[in-house]
């Protein structure tokens, strides 16, 4: 079969089709959203004050514990500076690393002469892992606070790196520095202490004293009691994931309500309880955050009824009133809903009232 003959390419002016990278006539260019903000002098000054209200009322993202462990290193080597360098000296040089390279290893031999005796004695020592701990909190604070005095640039980590952090590190674990002092000089302990864990043994125990202190402390500071060991032993979770750890978490409302909880009804005196914690210790100021859902149900064998945490959780709840048209435990065991309801002003109240919130939910030693 012979081949059909090729047919020349038609040209864009033969199509009529005009050039697509030519300017079009008649179209006004769009404006970009630059272009809009700037030619409204309203709006861009509403967001400005939203900007202004923003930054004034930021939030860390380092937290609290850590920034109170940073500001008292800061507020030590001031100290430490202002004694060497003498009265006139500008604070504003303080994290300069000229200043740094200057005095800088004479940080760590303070702290661990302030560190002596705790309470204990005058010839007690911190524990080597305390030790360095503080020498990695200044270390930390020279490369987030360090700067170029030539430049005022950040130079705390380059500098810290550049052989500063070794030399801390020689100068905790060895005496080749400084005489006589730090871990191997003065034999510091570099173990552990023992941590002390709990079993079902212990637990029962627990159980069994907090009932017994419910002549002095009252009902509902016992149930609280169970409601926060319990969870904490059957899901190892932290108690202070539990509650609020810190002030400022109390302040913003970061730690589990009782909306974060659900409780279903499967049987008699029974109920599966489901909670999500969205405030892990360590994630209340992450911008990705961590959640995790734990479902507690009822256990299934009579020896084990001590350790029902689903139903201590739920005895804490009706001792405070957070059911919705349930009031005392007749109503708990002729209800026939599938779904405990909470009553609406009960949502963002803390789901375990811990001591400093005590007062805040009516609870008082007397209850």
């Amino acid at each position: 079969m012979d081949s059909l003959p090729l047919q020349p390419v038609p040209t864009v002016e033969q199509c009529g089709v005009q050039n697509p990278g030519a300017p079009v006539r008649g179209r006004a260019r769009r404006q970009s959203g630059w272009d809009i903000l700037l030619g409204n002098d309203d709006m861009f000054k509403a967001i400005m004050e939203k900007s202004k209200e923003l930054n004034e009322n930021l939030l860390s993202h380092i937290s609290p514990s850590t920034c109170r462990k940073q500001a008292t290193t800061s507020d030590d080597w001031l100290k430490l500076v202002n004694k060497l360098e003498g009265p006139e000296f500008d604070e504003e040089q303080l994290w300069h690393i000229d200043i740094i390279g200057k005095h800088g290893m004479n940080m760590v031999p303070v702290l661990f002469e302030l560190s002596r005796g705790g309470g204990k004695g005058e010839d007690d020592f911190v524990a080597a892992k305390t030790l360095l701990t503080k020498a990695m909190q200044f270390a930390n604070c020279i490369c987030q606070f360090g700067c170029d005095p030539r430049t005022s640039l950040k130079a705390g980590s380059k500098f810290i790196y550049s052989g500063f952090l070794q030399k801390l590190l020689d100068q905790t674990y060895t005496s080749k520095f400084i005489q006589p002092l730090f871990v191997t000089t003065n034999k510091l302990q570099h173990h552990l202490n023992v941590k002390v864990y709990f079993s079902h043994e212990e637990f029962q125990l627990i159980i069994k004293q907090a009932l017994e202190d419910t002549k002095v402390s009252g009902r509902k500071i016992t149930l609280q009691r169970l409601a926060v060991v319990g969870p904490a032993f059957i899901i190892a979770l932290r108690p202070s994931s539990l509650g609020p750890c810190e002030k400022e978490y109390e302040e913003h409302g970061k730690y589990p309500k009782i909306k974060n909880i659900d409780v279903h009804q499967v049987g008699a005196m029974c109920w599966c309880v489901c909670i999500t914690i969205e405030n892990f210790k360590g994630h209340n100021t992450s911008v990705k955050g961590l959640s995790q859902s734990v479902t507690l149900e009822p256990v299934k064998n009579w020896y084990n009824v001590p350790f029902d945490i689903a139903f201590w959780l739920v005895m804490h709840l009706l001792a405070r009133g957070a059911f919705k048209d349930i009031k005392t435990k007749e109503d708990l065991v002729r209800n026939k809903s599938c779904r405990l309801h909470f009553k609406p002003e009960f949502l963002d109240q803390p789901l375990l009232g811990l001591p400093h919130l005590a007062s805040s939910l009516g609870i008082t030693r007397s209850q």
